[in-house]
């Protein structure tokens, strides 16, 4: 992936939300691509979209409680198409509800983390993310950025 950016699609409908995921990656921002969309529907418009002209989303953070296609829904429709379902699908999410966080692994999640996690500065969670799924992890062709 050198030379191109990591694209991620942020799939939120909380505007302070955003500027949260977003911060927690500062240190790698050049490297990084931002794409949001505020319900599940603008998402996978978004998706077909770059998926139609190559440009793949390397991963998407989602929220499962989006309005007018919720989490659940995209994260379905995402990982029913072939070619779509290989992008990596990372829940961010307040609840605890344990049949809540079933069902999200059942529909396709490759992982779950709450929020307040996620959002807390001294987790250095950006970082982890960064080296993770950018440096150590191996994505196919079409996960990759081109």
């Amino acid at each position: 992936m050198q030379g191109s950016k990591f694209k991620i699609l942020i799939v939120e409908d909380d505007e302070d939300h955003i500027l949260l995921i977003k911060a927690a990656f500062r240190d790698y921002s050049d490297q990084i691509e931002f794409h949001t969309a505020g319900n599940g529907l603008e998402a996978l418009s978004l998706i077909q979209k770059h998926h139609q002209t190559e440009l793949f989303f390397n991963l998407i953070l989602l929220d499962l409680n989006i309005p007018m296609m919720n989490g659940y829904e995209f994260l379905k429709k995402v990982k029913l198409e072939q070619e779509l379902s290989r992008i990596p699908v990372i829940i961010l999410t307040t609840t605890d509800n344990e049949d809540l966080l079933k069902k999200a692994y059942s529909c396709g999640a490759n992982s779950v983390i709450k929020k307040d996690k996620f959002f807390d500065q001294e987790n250095n969670i950006g970082k982890i993310f960064f080296q993770y799924w950018m440096q150590y992890a191996s994505l196919s062709k079409s996960q990759q950025s081109t």
